[in-house]
């Protein structure tokens, strides 16, 4: 088993890895330059004749990572329940499945989704370090050049949906409710409970209390997407922000902080398709998620209502941009980003572009960014109790 991993690791291959989000599966290696031709031929060989060995004992360590993570996780079952009712979009599954899932897998299903998802047509791969384009570009049509994948699978492209969404779009929010409902991605009607509000889920976890708000937004690429981010940062992205600065820290505020935690998500659960601005918050002890839902409300209107400050706007970008070319002094993050902007934006050179317009970015329309996104009547406002 893991013949793959143990000969490059022998050939001086480190940081060998795998991860999935709801946009992509990523695959890691960092090796010795001389090794590339190595690579080249096991990874076009693991992608054009994939043999799903181990599958039994992998479903195994799953179900058990799925417990861990959400049966068992504080505020697991609720926050799979709350993206099932916020969301009517593929956002609303979770990566690790549902929990009947896993009876009706196996090697016929895996090797089909297999073949549906991971053929060449979905595939970008992104080389950082000492090699020679020429050199790469000659072991790539050796070992790739003649790959076609499954027959009519077509490739996938984000960006050709990237498109905004009105706050209360029809499709993107699914069922509200108030009651537990199971957890096989199926939600049905259940009342508004004590709240009269649509879009309203209020349960109890082990974890609490918390307030979930979740704001349909565009897609994360492009100029509407930088404009978003801005916001969100705006509202929560460093210690200095409006959330986390004046609610949490009480900075310029003289009622003190007047939340115990905050953070604010762009791209909930995912960026490369419309989804959620996620905004949670933590009451003070003894306080109530209705006034810490009361706070968050009145920095999102200030924000609403007269924009980001110069200075504000300013430091956001200063640290937006340091953020994108601090990755490229470690050559995994620099490959990680150009092969997410490749693939979301239909080229690498996405990344330079996304620069170019943060720059360009003014607080008149990080606010209308703001107005489009962050309505009071766009919101699927979730309350988490303690039990």
């Amino acid at each position: 088993p893991n013949a793959y991993g143990a000969l490059l690791s022998r050939e001086g291959a480190v940081g060998l890895n795998a991860t999935t989000s709801q946009d992509a599966t990523r695959y890691f290696a960092s090796l010795p330059v001389n090794k590339l031709e190595l690579w080249m031929a096991l990874e076009a060989e693991r992608f054009r004749a994939p043999v799903f060995r181990s599958l039994y004992p992998e479903k195994k360590v799953i179900e058990e990572e799925r417990r861990m993570r959400v049966d068992d996780a504080p505020l697991g079952r609720y926050t799979e329940q709350y993206s099932l009712r916020a969301l009517a979009t593929n956002y609303r599954r979770p990566i690790i499945g549902f929990a009947q899932d896993f009876d009706g897998l196996g090697r016929r299903e895996v090797a089909n989704f297999f073949a549906q998802h991971y053929g060449p047509r979905s595939l970008t791969v992104a080389l950082v370090g000492d090699v020679e384009p020429e050199a790469v570009r000659r072991l790539a049509t050796k070992y790739w050049g003649d790959w076609q994948g499954a027959a009519g699978v077509q490739g996938s492209n984000p960006a050709a949906t990237n498109t905004l969404l009105a706050p209360a779009a029809p499709g993107l929010f699914g069922t509200a409710g108030t009651s537990s409902s199971s957890s096989n991605g199926s939600v049905g009607a259940t009342g508004n409970g004590s709240s009269s509000r649509d879009k309203f889920y209020r349960d109890f976890a082990s974890a609490g209390p918390l307030v979930m708000l979740g704001f349909p937004r565009p897609a994360l690429m492009g100029e509407q997407g930088v404009l978003v981010q801005t916001a969100c940062d705006v509202l929560n992205g460093s210690r200095s922000t409006r959330l986390f600065g004046r609610a949490v820290l009480g900075q310029g505020s003289e009622a003190g902080p007047r939340l115990l935690g905050a953070s604010v998500t762009a791209g909930y659960p995912g960026e490369a398709r419309p989804g959620l601005a996620l905004v949670t918050a933590v009451p003070l002890q003894g306080d109530t998620v209705e006034r810490a839902e009361g706070v968050v409300w009145g920095e999102i209107e200030d924000l609403l209502g007269g924009g980001p400050a110069p200075g504000e706007l300013a430091r956001v970008k200063k640290e937006t941009r340091m953020s994108l070319l601090g990755a490229a002094l470690n050559n995994s993050t620099m490959a990680s980003l150009l092969t997410t902007y490749h693939a979301m934006t239909g080229s690498w050179r996405g990344l330079n572009d996304e620069l170019g317009v943060l720059d360009a970015v003014t607080p008149e329309a990080v606010r209308a960014a703001a107005q489009s996104v962050f309505a009071r009547d766009g919101a699927f406002v979730g309350h988490v109790i303690r039990k």
